[in-house]
């Protein structure tokens, strides 16, 4: 039991003292594992975690033409990232250093000239278009503030990138514009392995 420490109190040494506190809080930072002492011996609670994610936002206004998919581009200046032991971030997306299931999150906000009313976003993987489809559509030219928003639950492999790919959509001619700086992506860690 030497990988115990004490959350509170005042004791800093594993002794026969330590478990005689009832209700004593416990750590056990070598198998990452939360124990309540009975007053005699320390009583298994579970496994708290801290949460892994990775943050970041559009870069510059991206131009994305009637039916021509592109990746979305996003800043890795103007990021967060909780740990590097777990994300990384470039301009294509998000990579995920440790496999897990992980919880997949985008907001992208548009605006589109006269001729094109929409925009199609897909949560992308090693720049691959994955389903399902998410959509944004305009009532009129140049609205600001429309904005579509995607969430998924993936299994990744270490070393696959997450990021968005779309396309105009709903006109014949024109661009819908990705505005910098007012889409976001984030990637959570729910589970690993």
């Amino acid at each position: 039991m030497s990988g115990f420490q004490i959350r509170r109190g005042s004791k800093t040494a594993m002794d026969a003292g330590t478990f005689s506190n009832a209700g004593e809080p416990l750590f056990d930072t070598t198998n990452n594992a939360l124990y309540v002492s009975d007053g005699s011996t320390p009583r298994y609670i579970g496994s708290p975690r801290r949460t892994e994610f990775a943050y970041c936002r559009s870069a510059a206004n991206s131009s994305v033409a009637q039916a021509t998919e592109i990746q979305v581009q996003w800043s890795t200046s103007n990021t967060v990232v909780s740990s590097s032991s777990y994300y990384t971030v470039a301009a294509d997306g998000i990579t995920v250093v440790k496999a897990g299931k992980y919880l997949v999150q985008a907001a992208i906000t548009s605006y589109a000239t006269s001729t094109a009313k929409g925009l199609e976003i897909r949560i992308s993987k090693d720049g691959t278009s994955e389903t399902p489809i998410f959509y944004s559509y305009q009532d009129a030219a140049y609205r600001r503030g429309s904005s579509a928003a995607m969430l998924a639950i993936m299994d990744l492999s270490a070393g696959e990138e997450i990021g968005v790919r779309s396309r105009g959509v709903g006109g014949s001619t024109g661009t819908v514009w990705i505005e910098a700086d007012d889409s976001a992506l984030t990637l959570t860690l729910l589970e690993e392995g």
